[in-house]
């Protein structure tokens, strides 16, 4: 017969949940588990994490982390994993094998308990669910290896012991996407903010300029209206494709190596095709000496 007594200590989350007392009695034998100083597990079970390569703004994501037990009854076993500042966290005993006894989420950190006791060899699986924000930037995001996240386990009346070291995945990537769409009226929105079923910031801008540089590769889109000029400098396999009535109507930003202006400058890139665009400007007096700007007449200028 086994019986478990829980007391919830102050605290928020599982970590305040401890098991104040267990008791297993079997063959005659009684063991209780106590609280007892945290104990590193220098041959604790392997945790390990799995996360997806890349992930985009707004995704909710799977993030599973595994282990199996290396003793008899491993017991009380707490998992705690935190995800990317910011980055919100879900749960669910369902979600987990086995089901979980307890989870809790707060903000980016996920704990799942599973009271046990459990025979060696027996395999979890915990799940936990990241959304992205809207507003986070490409880059890499990692998940903290610190003491922050822990598996926490009794083996019969000794411990608690940790295992700090989490193997596998630990972190993901926001890449640049292939497509991105611009579109003037955008202009104000916050970064993160709807447009029209895109992602101001990521894959919807306001400015041409502002579409090539948060490009990957492939294919910048440009809506109706009227735009500043724009660089590309050292690109390759870039496309900057207008719709109907999308027009360039002033200078793009100078080169910075060679004090060129222009309203299309392509320098040191291959392969780039700037199509549908209407190059229209009326070039005001500027101050500057001729080989240091084109006039509208080029519309777009290459430089080698």
């Amino acid at each position: 017969m086994n019986t478990r007594k829980l007391t919830k200590l102050a605290g928020t989350g599982l970590s305040g949940l401890l098991i104040a007392s267990f008791i297993v009695m079997s063959a005659g034998l009684l063991f209780v588990l106590a609280p007892a100083n945290p104990v590193s597990a220098d041959n604790g079970p392997v945790v390990t994490r799995h996360l997806p390569a890349t992930v985009i703004p707004g995704e909710t994501f799977e993030v599973t982390v595994t282990f199996t037990t290396d003793a008899d009854a491993f017991n009380s076993i707490l998992l705690t994993d935190l995800a990317p500042a910011d980055w919100y966290v879900s749960v669910d005993t369902a979600w987990c094998t086995p089901e979980a006894d307890a989870a809790s989420a707060d903000d980016n950190k996920a704990e799942t308990t599973w009271f046990g006791p459990e025979p060696a060899g027996t395999s979890f699986t915990a799940v936990y669910r990241v959304t992205v924000p809207d507003s986070a930037a490409p880059g890499v995001y990692p998940f903290p290896n610190t003491d922050g996240h822990f598996l926490r386990y009794y083996v019969e009346g000794d411990g608690p012991f940790y295992v700090y070291d989490f193997a596998g995945d630990d972190h993901v990537e926001i890449t640049k996407p292939d497509e991105v769409w611009v579109n003037h009226e955008w202009d104000g929105l916050e970064e993160g903010a709807p447009a029209n079923g895109y992602i101001f910031g990521y894959n919807a801008f306001a400015t041409i300029q502002d579409g090539i540089d948060g490009v990957a590769g492939s294919t910048v889109h440009v809506l109706e209206g009227d735009y500043d000029g724009f660089l590309v400098d050292g690109r390759s396999n870039l496309s900057i494709i207008g719709q109907p009535r999308a027009r360039v109507t002033d200078l793009g930003p100078e080169h910075h190596h060679i004090d060129l202006y222009a309203m299309a400058l392509v320098a040191h890139s291959e392969n780039i095709a700037i199509q549908n665009l209407d190059f229209i400007y009326a070039p005001p007096e500027l101050d500057v000496e001729p080989d240091i700007y084109v006039g509208p007449e080029a519309g777009i200028v290459y430089i080698d």
